[in-house]
């Protein structure tokens, strides 16, 4: 899927998975247990596991839920025709242990440290999942600290700082217009910076920010500088008024 990007500097962007990134993910999890994991097996397991999570939690794979260490106390793995291993699930800041498990159709017994591992032989599937302590770690219900008309979009705010992101969720009617409003939102923070330096009593400058866009989302990664606080007021307000959002949610 290809995202633009309207930012100083042009970034790549890849769909989330539960693992992340594969190979650091391999030599992380290798250097914290007594075992080898291989780029191989992480791959194949990569894709089912972040299917079967988003399908039994109903939360979706993000930077904000991933597979992020092993427990201190090493890697748990328990081989056998049915094979565990221990993790521990990030969730918003919060580490939540869960077990991964695999069989072959063959039955034969493949180990982590694999590295000819035919994907198409493995199932993968989680165990001990807690969707709704999930929940709740991910929607806090975190509340601004200032007022807000209604609004025509749904807000959540799941945290509140200088470096913050903003989700934006496209009414379906308009996601062809995906990259016209992410232009439009470049627009604005241009004007809002370009004003806020011809007039410092009134305005203070954003520091920095980016902004790409997915099917049906915009995400725009912020760090607010001293606007802070007033500039998010004015900017959901702005959002509100263009009428072209389900959700926007802040993180």
């Amino acid at each position: 899927m290809l995202k633009t990007v309207i930012t100083s500097t042009l970034q790549s962007a890849s769909m989330q998975t539960i693992f992340r990134d594969v190979g650091t993910t391999s030599i992380l999890f290798s250097k914290n247990s007594t075992i080898t994991v291989s780029e191989e097996f992480i791959d194949c397991a990569n894709e089912p596991i972040t299917q079967y999570f988003e399908n039994v939690t109903e939360l979706p794979v993000s930077r904000h839920i991933f597979f992020a260490k092993v427990p201190d106390a090493g890697m748990q793995y328990n081989p056998g025709t049915v094979s565990f291993i221990n993790l521990l699930l990030f969730v918003n800041h919060h580490y939540n242990p869960v077990t991964i498990a695999w069989k072959s159709l063959s039955e034969r017994i493949y180990t982590p440290s694999d590295v000819a591992v035919p994907c198409s032989d493995l199932l993968f599937w989680l165990e001990n999942l807690q969707p709704d302590l999930y929940w709740q770690q991910h929607y806090p219900g975190i509340s601004l600290p200032f007022s807000l008309p209604q609004l025509s979009y749904q807000l959540l705010v799941n945290r509140l700082n200088i470096d913050c992101s903003l989700e934006l969720y496209i009414k379906e009617k308009y996601y062809d217009q995906g990259e016209i409003l992410q232009v439009k939102i470049a627009s604005y923070l241009k004007l809002y910076n370009l004003n806020a330096s011809k007039n410092k009593r009134k305005y203070t400058m954003l520091h920095k920010w980016n902004c790409h866009s997915e099917k049906g989302k915009i995400i725009l990664e912020m760090d607010l500088g001293f606007a802070g606080l007033p500039f998010i007021r004015k900017f959901l307000l702005y959002l509100s008024v263009q009428k072209y959002f389900d959700k926007v949610e802040i993180w």
